[in-house]
């Protein structure tokens, strides 16, 4: 798990101006101390696997902490207001430790991410566009939640990544070559469900850039034997989200429970920064 002085270092360095514009507050209602407190209780919420309230009630009964909390309706308010933070400090990780896209290949692949059992779905989750349909077993099953898209270099670790809506299309994460160009050096590997002519050809206009995706059946067509052994290699992101999900506990990436998107996205990258965390103390 990331050390609490990990977050304190990078809050310390933030001027409070960039604090206030990441969080979209005019002003800053919090210490740099406090601000740390909360982001730390988020990291803490997926490493314990136990829900706000119970470390809430934990926290409260250490007096020798001498906090303040306040009731805990405010204190999940505070929460959600320094949550944007999160990704920032995920970002801002990355680069300090020179995590970047790998120049000879990198990787693509979403994951579903399961907020909602199929019985408590309800017709507000549907009109939020929150709500998919799956053929599991020759059965349709209904998800509701969101989709996890990641980015990985070669020697595994997360170089970029995003909380998306349920039904978006693979197909249109690359479709934007411009935005995802610095993340897309060397082979870029992804599924079938990524390729298109559109995304094929703005891919390959990217320089130093050789898209290698299965083509759907119904183009008949195979991949050159060469780039079908380069393929082979995107089992690494299958890994990662096999061990974000199995090894980790499903609590941390499957955002359960009634909480709020921005503190759901907080989870998300809070989930993938440790991950990269703990590759990097492996010596990777």
């Amino acid at each position: 798990m990331i050390p609490y002085f990990e977050i304190k270092s990078q809050i310390e360095k933030m001027t409070p101006t960039t604090i206030k514009s990441i969080i979209k507050r005019q002003r800053l209602c919090f210490s740099k101390k406090q601000i740390t407190f909360y982001l730390y209780t988020i990291l803490k919420h997926g490493k314990k696997q136990r829900d706000f309230l119970s470390i809430y009630n934990s926290i409260k009964k250490k007096t020798i902490l001498r906090l303040k909390l306040p009731h805990y309706s405010a204190f999940m308010d505070n929460i959600a207001t320094v949550a944007p933070l999160m990704k920032m400090l995920f970002v801002i990780w990355n680069h300090k430790a020179k995590i970047v896209a790998s120049s000879l290949w990198n990787a693509v692949d979403t994951t579903l991410i399961v907020e909602k059992e199929e019985k408590s779905i309800n017709e507000k989750d549907w009109k939020q566009n929150r709500v998919t349909t799956r053929t599991v077993n020759k059965n349709k099953v209904r998800i509701c939640g969101s989709k996890g898209l990641v980015f990985i270099n070669r020697n595994g670790f997360v170089t970029h990544a995003e909380r998306c809506r349920i039904n978006a299309s693979d197909v249109n994460f690359l479709k934007d070559s411009e935005f995802y160009r610095r993340f897309s050096k060397g082979f870029l590997l992804a599924d079938r469900g990524f390729q298109s002519k559109i995304v094929r050809a703005r891919m390959t206009s990217i320089e130093n850039c050789k898209f290698i995706s299965p083509y759907q059946k119904k183009q008949k067509k195979d991949l050159p034997l060469k780039e079908r052994k380069m393929y082979k290699r995107r089992w690494k992101i299958e890994t990662l989200f096999q061990k974000i999900k199995n090894t980790y506990g499903e609590v941390r990436l499957n955002l359960k429970g009634k909480y709020r998107s921005v503190i759901k996205d907080a989870k998300f990258f809070s989930t993938i920064w440790t991950y990269n965390h703990t590759l990097s103390t492996k010596g990777v």
